[in-house]
Order: C-alpha cells, then sequence, then structure tokens
C-alpha cells in the first residue's frame, strides 16, 4: 500500500531551503559588524587606554568629519592597515609615535571598496581624532595588536624598554648629532618633548660662525587680527607671550652642549577678522640669541628688550628689530 504525501513534508522542506539562503544572502550583504559581534584582544575592552606605537607616516587620512554621529562631529578621522605596517622593515624608526593617550570604543567588522574583510578596532582620543586599526581577519589579533599598541597610560610607555631599545636609542642618533649628542638622556627626553616628538624639532647648525642648538616650535595656535596688531606687534606679543621663557629655558640646554646659542623658529599666522572664511596668511620668524646673553637674561641681569637687541631677528628671511612695548595694544 503506497503511502499518503505528507502535505507538511511538501510545504515544509522548500520553506526552509528559502529561508535558507535568504539567510545567506543577507550575511553575505551585511555591513559593518556591530562591537558586540567580535571579541576585543584578551586585556582590552571599550575605555581601556592605549597608545599606538605606529609613526604618523603610516596613517591614512580617510575623512574630516565622522558622519553621522554627533559625538564625534568635526573629528579627523585616519586608519592604518596593520599587515602593511608590519611588513615594513623598520617601521618602529621611521619617527616618533603619536605620543598621546587613546581610549578603545569599538570593535567589528570592515570591508574594504573592493570587497576585502578586516577586523577593526576603534580608537580615540579627545574629541578630535578617531583612528581605526584594520587586522587581517586570518591573522592573530591579540599578537597583532599588542604589537602596534601599548596597553598602557603614555606617562609608563615613555617608561618602558620598548620605547627605550625600540624607538629612543635608534632615533637618538639621527637627532642628537654634534655637540648635541653630549646631552644627558634625561635632556634628551625633555626637549623632545617640548617639540612633541617631531624628528625635525631639534638640530645643531652654525650661523655666522657660531654654533647654536635650534628649536622649530612650529606654528603658533593662535591667529592674530591684523586689523589690531600689524607686524611689528605682532613679533613683539609672540616675544613676549612665549619666545622669552624658552630661550631661559634652553640657555641651560646650550651651555650644556658647549654650543654658542639658541635659535628659535616659529611661525606666525594672521588674518582680517572681517574675513572669516580667508585662510590665515603666515610669517616666519627666527631668533638667534647668544649664550652668554641669554643667560644674563635668566640671572635678571639685563632687561628683555636689551635681549633682543642683542640677538639676530629674522622675519621672512630679512633681519628686523623687534620693539617689545609694541605688543600692547
Amino acid at each position: 500500500m503506497r503511502s499518503v504525501p505528507n502535505r507538511r513534508d511538501e510545504v515544509e522542506h522548500p520553506m526552509k531551503s528559502r529561508l535558507a539562503l535568504l539567510f545567506t544572502l543577507v550575511l553575505l550583504h551585511q555591513g559593518p559588524l556591530s562591537a558586540a559581534s567580535k571579541n576585543f584582544p584578551q586585556g582590552v575592552s571599550r575605555g581601556t587606554t592605549v597608545v599606538v606605537k605606529v609613526p604618523f607616516e603610516f596613517w591614512s587620512m580617510e575623512k574630516e568629519r565622522y558622519a553621522g554621529s554627533e559625538d564625534v562631529s568635526g573629528s579627523w578621522i585616519y586608519a592604518i592597515d596593520v599587515e602593511r605596517v608590519l611588513n615594513e622593515p623598520k617601521w618602529q624608526t621611521k619617527s616618533f609615535p603619536f605620543m598621546t593617550e587613546f581610549r578603545v570604543e569599538k570593535i567589528g567588522e570592515w570591508k574594504s571598496p573592493i570587497g576585502a574583510r578586516y577586523t577593526q578596532i576603534e580608537i580615540r582620543t579627545g574629541p578630535t581624532i578617531w583612528l581605526k586599526l584594520r587586522f587581517d581577519p586570518s591573522k592573530d589579533l591579540d599578537s597583532r595588536f599588542r604589537e602596534i599598541v601599548a596597553v598602557e597610560g603614555l606617562e609608563s610607555f615613555k617608561k618602558s624598554e620598548y620605547f627605550r631599545t625600540r624607538i629612543f636609542e635608534p632615533l637618538d642618533s639621527e637627532i642628537f648629532v654634534g655637540p648635541l649628542s653630549t646631552l644627558s638622556p634625561k635632556m634628551k627626553m625633555a626637549l623632545l618633548e617640548f617639540v612633541k616628538f617631531r624628528m625635525d624639532g631639534i638640530t645643531a647648525g652654525t650661523y655666522k660662525g657660531k654654533s647654536y642648538i635650534s628649536i622649530d616650535l612650529g606654528e603658533e595656535d593662535s591667529v592674530y587680527n591684523s586689523l589690531r596688531l600689524d607686524q611689528a606687534a605682532r613679533v613683539a606679543r609672540v616675544i613676549n607671550e612665549r619666545l622669552l621663557s624658552v630661550i631661559k629655558t634652553f640657555s641651560s640646554v646650550a651651555e650644556e652642549a658647549g654650543i654658542d646659542g639658541v635659535k628659535l623658529v616659529t611661525v606666525i599666522q594672521y588674518k582680517s577678522f572681517l574675513d572669516e572664511l580667508a585662510a590665515p596668511k603666515k610669517d616666519k620668524l627666527e631668533i638667534y640669541a647668544p649664550l652668554d646673553m641669554a643667560q644674563q637674561f635668566d640671572n635678571a641681569e639685563m632687561t628683555s628688550q636689551q635681549l633682543m637687541d642683542a640677538s639676530v631677528i629674522l622675519l621672512n628671511d630679512n633681519r628686523i628689530q623687534a620693539v617689545l612695548s609694541s605688543s600692547a595694544t
């Protein structure tokens, strides 16, 4: 006797197949996975403080704003392809790491425009910089993460054996050359911190037959209103408010290194505040302060104006005289 087909069997099996197909399609086309879909490296969780060991040269900018989130609107967003970094010989000594603390935020999956999939860990420092660390999912995440990230605070990282032997000592001989090589490690670290670990921030050179330690302070953070402060007033303001104290600080460094003076370099930004959208214009300011004069100023044996009169001051490569009383508005 032939069995009667079960109507449930006839309907349920095709339905299961369609559901399985639908589920597969969803998996193939889904976007980045949520943080809950991946596990953080061992000992790491949301909120963990870390320092990124990778020099800025290996960071790629993605976009200026993190669209769709008020929490990070206006942030700079960068990414690091971890395998590309680790495949680069001596990547640790291309320059110093970005010496700041980051906070771990989330983990998930990221798919590149060509379809390659990565495990992505997002970290940030304050509200301004987000960094996406992208790992090959076929590699061990724990070991890869620790190769490029120190799971500790910045002060601890600077004192670590890794920082001393893998970063500081190899770069020391590139930065502190000539008379600067005689400086103590403690003094060298203080100098590096002052210039925010920029490789070109500290150099030694000569000017008119005299040796100088050169400190490049980069651009001034402030943008001055050219309608209220003319060029002479801007120069005087920067010298009074910032550079005089730096000369005092570095006169002892120059003395320890046995050189003749201190050179400071900075860039002054200015524009008319009536034109809010205009990009600032820039003046390059250089000061060569003789060591003996800097020391007398540090010991309150001469005035700041006397120190400037005894120094060589260049603005955009033209020698000028700085009248420090000009900074008053």
